[in-house]
């Protein structure tokens, strides 16, 4: 199973954040796609922090896609019913964590419905270059175009870049800087993270 925690890189998700509920203020509907969300902690942990810096207004609006190449077949599964052990939430706040999850068991907790609601899965494999959408405004594709070879990566960006609203933001890995390809058609908008914002 894909390596992945909750509130994994917090402070790009913040800063993501931070930047991203300006640029949707007013929209009826804001889509985000999670690409490569492994079992859901990236996603859930987005929906959670959305919640808490949204109105409620505004987050009733989001939907988020969540894909993956699911090698397992069980991400799917997992992310909808958002069932997860003790171990797996270990990193989440505290206060958090009694709002946001359900005891169900002695080792196990559930996401409430509101946030597992906010969530969809599709198993997609992005270097079918098919996209599942348009009009994004977030794209978050980390700890993926790393296991790319370079024309790989840039023909998945080109399929990004083309499902994003305008001035729609992509983020990415740390350590993934954008190739000077996309110069022109990205721009840096975090100098400690890697958020591109569509031009």
């Amino acid at each position: 199973m894909a390596f992945t925690f909750f509130f994994r890189d917090l402070h790009s998700i913040e800063r993501t954040l931070d930047l991203f509920i300006p640029l949707v203020t007013g929209k009826s509907v804001i889509k985000i796609w999670d690409a490569g969300c492994a079992n859901g902690p990236e996603p859930y942990t987005l929906a959670i922090l959305l919640n808490e810096k949204m109105n409620k207004f505004q987050f009733k609006n989001v939907k988020i896609i969540c894909t993956d190449i699911d090698l397992s077949n069980q991400f799917g599964d997992i992310i909808e019913k958002g069932i997860y052990s003790n171990e797996e939430v270990a990193r989440i706040p505290q206060d958090y964590l009694e709002k946001y999850f359900t005891k169900i068991s002695d080792n196990k907790v559930q996401v409430i419905d509101e946030i597992r609601n906010k969530l969809t899965f599709y198993k997609h494999d992005l270097l079918t270059l098919t996209s599942i959408g348009n009009d994004f405004s977030l794209i978050l594709c980390k700890n993926v175009l790393l296991h790319f070879t370079y024309e790989e990566r840039i023909k998945v960006i080109n399929m990004f870049y083309n499902s994003l609203s305008p001035n729609g933001l992509l983020v990415t890995e740390q350590t993934q800087k954008l190739p000077d390809e996309f110069k022109g058609k990205f721009e840096q908008v975090a100098s400690d993270a890697q958020i591109y914002k569509k031009l």
